[in-house]
């Protein structure tokens, strides 16, 4: 099901820690979570966006792609996976000004992967990173 939505790209953001990956999710401001990612500008690939779509909004600039370029689609969103051992900081939208994010959490993957809270069409992108990482028999 396609629907007219501007091209967008962002990364699953991943961390390492205490035992298990954790996924980056950004509060907004109704409590829900987010992802990194925003629209592609013109020029750029959508790889390129979801790069400076992370550090635009959560300040991080070390990703690691340990799988690769590969990538999620759901309509008009690319996700690509991503692990980092930095902390995000949360800022003002440098194009809007305002406050799109009030905070963030750690959530551990399977929990990310169940949670109501996160925006459901970003769940077939943390369901692609948990597949990524989770052991293979």
């Amino acid at each position: 099901m396609s629907r007219d939505f501007a091209p967008a790209a962002g990364v699953v953001v991943l961390k390492h820690m205490d035992g298990d990956y954790h996924v980056l999710c950004l509060i907004t401001p109704d409590g829900k979570y987010d992802l990194t990612k925003g629209i592609i500008d013109p020029g750029e690939t959508p790889f390129e966006a979801a790069i400076r779509e992370t550090r635009e909004e959560a300040s991080i600039t070390e990703l690691e792609f340990p799988f690769g370029k590969v990538s999620h689609s759901y309509d008009a969103c690319e996700m690509f996976v991503a692990l980092t051992e930095q902390e995000p900081e949360i800022t003002v939208n440098p194009h809007s000004g305002i406050w799109e994010h009030k905070g963030y959490v750690w959530l551990p993957i399977l929990e990310a992967v169940n949670s109501g809270k996160i925006k459901k069409f970003l769940q077939p992108a943390i369901m692609f990173a948990f597949d990524l990482v989770r052991p293979k028999p």
